[in-house]
């Protein structure tokens, strides 16, 4: 996921970067976002889906806090 953060801030104005993570990739390879930590980011996730959250709103919220998601 690093690699993908890297190229992507390298990328220009007129660059079209593609990406495709699929099958729950960006679940295995999380990239917080601003002072999360990752371990901070894992236990999130585990407690959205202790309270039986649904994918789609596990994802609006690791949106929030994941560089990419």
């Amino acid at each position: 996921m690093q690699e993908i953060i890297r190229i992507v801030k390298k990328a220009g104005k007129k660059d079209l970067v593609i990406a495709v993570i699929t099958g729950g990739g960006s679940a295995l390879g999380g990239a917080p976002a601003g002072n999360i930590t990752l371990e901070e980011l894992q236990a999130t996730t585990k407690l959205l889906l202790k309270h039986g959250l649904d994918i789609g709103q596990i994802n609006l919220i690791r949106g929030a806090i994941e560089q990419i998601k």
